[in-house]
């Protein structure tokens, strides 16, 4: 708390938090109570617990869409797919001015994989006498960076993480077709690829295209925004807010609670193929 020209403000430490722990189970719950019991001034945003388990993609879409809207030195715990602390380090990672603290599984290197690590540091935080000691080894250090730490003070460099290299879109010139996957399904059953905007522009070069769907449904229109949408049942495929190509159904939700992934027969890493004519 301060005071500046009779005003009171309170400054709190910005923790965020992903995970693929669910609400049901009480993991969550215990890593907040031990966080909150090294120190209670810090605010701690849930980004998302709903990650599919291990699913590293799902993962690094939701942290990457996020991390940016918050201010720079905000601390991102992500723990997906946690193992015994005893036999998996956990890293800390400076990059584009934020902090990301992770078990070493590969997931760091999925985070805006095309910008480059200012600093990334093994944690050397001795939690083996705790209950739960990635819990405490990954909340002590993100409560000490979160206090203006310098990252370099939690252990030494680490010049060895585990990679995990993202699945890229091909284009296969011969056949005038792009093929790309799918990383993400929202809660509308709306699927993300890994096909970018400037990707797509690019090799489309105003051509004309079909998105081949399954049950042979075609897209051959990239609507700007869904203001451009009037009707329901409609299929869509646009640019998102991260720049990768959506495709849905309008108001698909309210006919299939799972909507595009049951009305399009779309699933998670389908591919997705557009031709160019």
């Amino acid at each position: 708390m301060r005071l500046h020209n009779g005003t009171i403000y309170f400054s709190m430490n910005i923790i965020t938090f992903t995970s693929d722990f669910g609400t049901k189970d009480p993991y969550l719950g215990v890593w907040k109570g031990i966080i909150l019991s090294q120190s209670t001034a810090v605010n701690i945003i849930d980004i998302s617990h709903d990650i599919a388990p291990a699913n590293y993609m799902e993962t690094a879409y939701v942290v990457n869409s996020c991390y940016h809207h918050y201010p720079k030195g905000t601390v991102h715990l992500v723990s997906v797919e946690e193992k015994d602390a005893n036999s998996i380090r956990y890293l800390a990672m400076k990059k584009d001015g934020h902090f990301f603290i992770a078990p070493d599984n590969g997931i760091l290197t999925l985070i805006r994989p095309e910008y480059r690590a200012e600093a990334i540091h093994e944690i050397n935080i001795d939690a083996s006498e705790a209950l739960q000691p990635g819990m405490l080894i990954m909340s002590k250090a993100a409560i000490y960076l979160s206090n203006d730490g310098a990252i370099n003070v939690l252990g030494k460099p680490c010049v060895d993480p585990k990679e995990i290299k993202p699945r890229k879109p091909i284009y296969n010139e011969s056949l005038h077709m792009l093929q790309g996957h799918i990383i993400f399904v929202d809660r509308r059953g709306n699927v993300v690829t890994n096909i970018d905007e400037e990707m797509f522009h690019a090799v489309r070069n105003d051509r004309h295209f079909s998105i081949n769907l399954p049950a042979r449904t075609q897209i051959t229109k990239i609507t700007k925004s869904f203001r451009e949408i009037h009707e329901e049942a409609v299929t869509f495929a646009l640019f998102n807010h991260n720049g990768l190509l959506e495709i849905g159904v309008f108001g698909g939700s309210l006919l299939n609670s799972t909507g595009a992934t049951h009305l399009l027969g779309l699933s998670l890493q389908d591919k997705i193929t557009i031709e160019f004519s």
